[in-house]
C-alpha cells in the first residue's frame, strides 16, 4: 500500500498481486487474522472504481466470527510480550471489523429502500475503547489511539 505514494510506478502491479494473494486465500478458505487485515487494507486503499468494499468487509467479518475474535477476553494478557501482542492484534482486528462494518454499508437507492434492509453484521459489541486503550498502552502502539474515537 505504501507504493501508492512512494513507488506509484509499482503500485498497480503490487495491488494486483495483493488482490490475487488475498483472493487465493479466500478461495482456499484460509481463516487467519492476516487475511482479515489484508481484506481491510484492500478496502481502505482500493481504487476509486473498485466496488468490492462492502463484499470484502462482509467476508472479513465472517472470518472474524469464525476465528472467535468477537469473544470477550476474560483473562489478563499473557506475561510473554509476544503472546500478549498476538492477543492485542486479534482484539484490534475485531475493533477494526466493528468500525468497517458501520462505515461500509450497502447503499440503496431511495426507491429500493423499504426500511427493512439491515446490512450491518455486528449489531452490538462490548468494546470499551477507553479501557482497552489503557490496558494496551504498555505495548506502545500509538496508532491504536485513533481506534477509540473512530469506534465512538
Amino acid at each position: 500500500m505504501s507504493a501508492k505514494f512512494f513507488r506509484p510506478d509499482l503500485y498497480p502491479i503490487l495491488l494486483s498481486h495483493a488482490e490475487a494473494l488475498t483472493g487465493r486465500a479466500m478461495a482456499e478458505g484460509t481463516a487467519t487474522v492476516a487475511v482479515i487485515q489484508s481484506l481491510f487494507l484492500l478496502v481502505f486503499w482500493k481504487e476509486a472504481k473498485n466496488q468490492l468494499a462492502w463484499l470484502r468487509v462482509g467476508y472479513a467479518i465472517r472470518l472474524a466470527y469464525q476465528l472467535h475474535l468477537h469473544k470477550e477476553r476474560k483473562t489478563p494478557f499473557p506475561e510473554d510480550e509476544y503472546e500478549a501482542r498476538l492477543v492485542v492484534d486479534r482484539e484490534r482486528t475485531w475493533i477494526c471489523a466493528t468500525i468497517f462494518d458501520h462505515l461500509y454499508i450497502l447503499r440503496l437507492d431511495e426507491e429500493e429502500d423499504d426500511g427493512f434492509c439491515q446490512t450491518s453484521m455486528i449489531p452490538s459489541y462490548r468494546i470499551n475503547p477507553v479501557e482497552w486503550l489503557a490496558e494496551t498502552r504498555r505495548y506502545q502502539v500509538d496508532d491504536d489511539l485513533e481506534l477509540g474515537p473512530t469506534l465512538e
